[in-house]
């Protein structure tokens, strides 16, 4: 997937290194995405980006609900890259609870720059609830 000639992915070197096991197979991406997964009522890790849209979609929630699991897949996505690349290019792999944390901040961020102005009470009070601590 990267610019080297091994295959093997960088986190675990136990598989071959593909979309699907860099993002939902790989056991260090797989702690994140359970980590994260809980707090934003996810009962279990995906197996897929279209799983994952597909149960946000499927969800009986308001669009600014569904805007916020989307903007959480994302920034975990990213994440997840970024610490292959971190690992690719620097050697250093983060612990899961620093890479939840970042994971956490960039949602709240990210949701708060572009945070509508007639967001009801009571998804402004999941919101914050969802994200502290």
């Amino acid at each position: 997937m990267g610019v080297t000639a091994d295959s093997l992915c960088f986190l675990c070197g136990n598989a071959d290194e593909d979309q699907k096991h860099l993002f939902f197979e790989c056991p260090y991406n797989l702690r994140c995405w359970q980590q994260c997964s809980t707090k934003f009522g996810m009962d279990r890790a995906p197996k897929c980006l279209h799983d994952i849209f597909q149960w946000i979609l499927s969800k009986r929630i308001t669009k600014f609900k569904k805007g916020v699991l989307s903007t959480f897949v994302m920034c975990v996505a990213y994440h997840i890259w970024s610490e292959r690349n971190n690992d690719m290019w620097n050697s250093q792999i983060r612990c899961i609870d620093k890479v939840r944390n970042n994971i956490l901040k960039h949602v709240y961020n990210r949701v708060n720059a572009v945070m509508p102005r007639d967001v009801s009470n009571r998804d402004h009070t999941w919101y914050t609830t969802l994200l502290a601590g």
